[in-house]
């Protein structure tokens, strides 16, 4: 690539930042962004329309975008894919950036063809989608980070890369309803050829809270309904496994030893994961 095309291309990238009631938080990662991005490449997009955060980012010459109509995150989301065309991070209000994500941005540079970027939770040097044949098995290699891995290390929405400057859009299957939508989302994008999961961690994410730390079993029945769809495989397994933390009848249990029978493998998996966390927790981390 000539180098004035990734002059162009970094100098196009910018970093919003999606919030609603934090204030502090908020504060923190703007002054974390700005020992690396200039002000003019940072955006607070505020679905809380208050003007004292309109008021500092007015002083810090940052920018900031609110609508009264916005009223959740993802109204807020769909906002930012809506007005900001460009190559951009998306950051969550709590959001802790590390210096890695120094050497993301000069990746995105050098690759232009790359889309979309998530980062794991944990270092994983070992962790890539190369091996995988078909779309089918990044699904699942995927959904292993989520339901099987011992370390909580699964896939972040949070500090997601996306060059909104190209056309692009989810995919219908791939939408998943409810509290844990986040999940199909990035199944969706990190599927495709033209996107990349980062092995070290350039968002450090609060794994003590959030809906994941209290799980709510509507969400999580549709969250199963979805996984049994868009994994014909495993989905079956997946589906179960994310149910584990509720009160099932006693048929529920045989299922999972059916399904594990079907894929032995996990056995092993779901053992080492039971005697490496406490809380012994098989859903959704």
């Amino acid at each position: 690539m000539k180098q004035g095309n990734i002059e162009r291309h970094s100098n196009s990238i910018f970093h919003c930042i999606t919030t609603f009631s934090r204030k502090k938080q908020l504060y923190d990662v703007i002054d974390q962004l700005l020992e690396f991005a200039s002000p003019d490449k940072i955006i607070v997009f505020d679905s809380g329309n208050r003007t004292e955060i309109e008021k500092y980012c007015s002083k810090l010459k940052i920018g900031y975008k609110s609508d009264v109509s916005v009223k959740t995150a993802d109204q807020n989301i769909a906002m930012v894919f809506r007005e900001q065309k460009t190559p951009m991070f998306i950051h969550h209000d709590d959001d802790q950036i590390t210096p890695e994500i120094l050497n993301v941005k000069k990746f995105v540079q050098e690759n232009p063809n790359i889309d979309f970027i998530c980062s794991l939770r944990l270092n994983d040097s070992k962790f890539n989608l190369l091996s995988c044949k078909n779309e089918e098995e990044k699904i699942n290699k995927l959904l292993d980070l989520y339901f099987v891995s011992h370390n909580r290390n699964s896939p972040l929405i949070s500090g997601q890369f996306v060059d909104n400057s190209k056309p692009w859009s989810y995919r219908e299957k791939y939408i998943c309803k409810g509290e844990y939508n986040d999940v199909g989302r990035i199944l969706d994008l990190m599927t495709r050829e033209n996107s990349y999961i980062a092995n070290k961690p350039y968002i450090n994410y609060n794994i003590s809270d959030g809906h994941n730390s209290v799980p709510h079993e509507q969400g999580r029945q549709e969250l199963a309904k979805f996984l049994r769809k868009i994994s014909p495989q495993k989905g079956k397994l997946y589906s179960l496994i994310c149910l584990f933390n509720f009160k099932r009848p006693t048929f529920y249990y045989f299922r999972v030893m059916l399904e594990l029978i079907k894929h032995p493998s996990y056995f092993s998996k779901l053992l080492k994961k039971a005697l490496t966390q406490y809380p012994l927790r098989f859903f959704l981390q």
